[in-house]
């Protein structure tokens, strides 16, 4: 894993990957950025041999299912991609529910 804070003057950093193998063998990439441009909405997506999921990370919807044997949805085009460029400016509902619940 590597993070490091490449463009914004925050105290955090503003770019992170990594790369993870599981047990399974299975490997998995990890990137979260706010320094990229333009910016995305929070987005999961997994990708394997019998299919892919995109599912947006913000609001807990699926965007994209396309899973071998099941039915297919697509609505990535109709929910938009882009968001917030400037993290100060992100919603922070979500951070704050989850420090709540550790605290």
């Amino acid at each position: 894993a590597k993070a490091r804070t490449a463009y914004h003057d925050i105290e955090v950093e503003d770019i992170c990957s990594a790369i993870i193998t599981f047990k399974s063998g299975a490997t998995a990439t990890v990137n979260s950025m706010t320094c990229i441009q333009p910016a995305f909405k929070h987005r999961v997506e997994v990708h394997g041999t019998k299919g892919t999921v995109i599912m947006n990370g913000e609001y807990d919807k699926i965007l994209f299912w396309d899973v071998i044997g099941e039915e297919k949805e697509d609505i990535i085009g109709s929910f938009g991609v882009t968001d917030i460029s400037d993290p100060h400016f992100f919603p922070m509902d979500r951070h704050k529910a989850n420090l709540q619940d550790a605290i």
